[in-house]
């Protein structure tokens, strides 16, 4: 019986990572695919002087379309990870917010950490904070006219809290949004 559960158990693994690789690969292959083309059609419209686009707004959309690119490498990586340290799970995090925050100049970035928490963490659980993580802070960045964002992680009684705040004003607008994030 005790074998038959772990056979169970490896198969269902391997399921689960055959599912990621494919997953992965599609999205690589066609969202990939996309972002290089809108990318190359910024480079080429840098290069013709008849553009109408001012070169301000061609600057903004080679950013956003290298930034779709970063994400969806990202979460290529994400899909293959290994369970990770947390230690070395945030201090990757940490990268990504600070690279994500340089096309924000005007916002003010602190982290504050004091925590000695350093289990693995599952690359599900990975996926699934980093997403909170970055929407949380994609939602202060978009919707709050904040001038500072605070992220800060603690912990205390076997408890690790990650608390991310802004300077920003509330907006009612944000409950009628037909958006596809986290509710």
């Amino acid at each position: 019986q005790i074998k038959i559960e772990h056979e169970k158990q490896l198969l269902q693994q391997q399921t689960e990572q055959n599912e990621r690789l494919r997953i992965s690969r599609n999205l690589h292959d066609n969202l990939g695919a996309y972002a290089s083309s809108i990318l190359n059609k910024i480079n080429l419209m840098e290069n013709d002087i008849t553009s109408n686009l001012p070169n301000t707004e061609l600057s903004d959309l080679k950013i956003n379309a290298h930034q779709i690119l970063n994400n969806l490498k990202n979460i290529v990586i994400d899909l293959n990870q290994r369970p990770l340290p947390f230690v070395e799970f945030i201090d990757q995090v940490k990268t990504e917010l600070l690279r994500l925050l340089k096309s924000y100049p005007n916002i003010d970035f602190n982290i504050n950490e004091n925590f000695q928490y350093n289990e693995n963490i599952s690359p599900e659980n990975q996926f699934n904070l980093k997403s909170i993580i970055f929407e949380i802070i994609n939602n202060a960045l978009k919707h709050s006219n904040a001038s500072s964002i605070d992220f800060e992680i603690s912990e205390s009684n076997e408890l690790v809290e990650i608390a991310i705040s802004d300077n920003g004003k509330y907006s009612s607008d944000i409950e009628n949004s037909s958006g596809h994030g986290i509710e």
